[in-house]
């Protein structure tokens, strides 16, 4: 240990602390709720200046520049707009390589979950995305829900029994595209692969709530502002 003690057996000399003019005001380390509290005056402010998204690399970027570089989708006829509920961002990075839109969460008081779900993750590991992966995509939204949902499945590593696997057709972008579906109950999330390549999902626990068409959003409009739960 340092400043006086015993390091190792060895006795260190106590480094004087540096002098304090009279009058001077000094500072600590903020503790976890002050860092959770500039967090959301962050994002509320960035919300206020136009629709810009601050994240943990430091950056803060225009809900215009995520859209041109990571495709987004909604419902063709949700009149609903979105919500950025979801992004994960490289170390060092500037722009999102994921980002989760919601429609019909709430935001505010309990989390009851989103209606829709509609995911982007860019694929950038060399190779070709698959069946494989689109299975361990779709799984991996069905064990997030299952985990939150279900206080006997907090560390559930397995699909809940009855869980199917099938495929549908979906319009994106007036393109036919093959969906590989996971279905559960309720529960249904489908995935296919996009040029770019990107992964694209859809998850609804709602019955009935399956889009068989998606457009993509081309204006920051179209999604609301950006805010911190709290």
């Amino acid at each position: 240990m340092i400043n006086g003690r015993v390091l190792g057996g060895v006795h260190l000399p106590q480094r004087a602390a540096p002098a304090v003019a009279p009058g001077a005001v000094t500072s600590h380390p903020p503790t976890p709720a002050d860092t959770r509290r500039r967090r959301r005056a962050a994002i509320r402010t960035a919300a206020d200046r136009g629709r810009r998204t601050p994240h943990m690399n430091g950056h803060t970027t225009d809900l215009a520049d995520v859209l041109a570089a990571v495709p987004l989708y909604a419902p063709v006829g949700e009149q609903r707009r979105g919500r950025v509920s979801s992004t994960t961002v490289a170390p060092g990075a500037a722009l999102p390589t994921k980002v989760v839109v919601d429609f019909g969460s709430t935001p505010e008081g309990p989390d009851r979950g989103p209606d829709l779900e509609i995911a982007t993750r860019a694929w950038d590991t060399g190779t070709e995305p698959g069946e494989r992966e689109l299975r361990g995509f779709c799984a991996e939204r069905a064990l997030m829900e299952l985990r939150m949902r279900d206080p006997l499945s907090g560390q559930a590593t397995a699909l809940p029994p009855g869980a199917a696997w099938s495929s549908a057709a979906i319009t994106v972008d007036a393109t036919p595209r093959t969906f590989t579906v996971l279905s559960a109950g309720a529960l249904w999330v489908a995935a296919t692969v996009l040029p770019g390549p990107f992964l694209l999902r859809i998850y609804t626990p709602v019955a009935g709530a399956r889009p068989d068409r998606l457009r993509r959003l081309t204006s920051a409009a179209e999604l609301e502002p950006l805010r911190g739960r709290g």
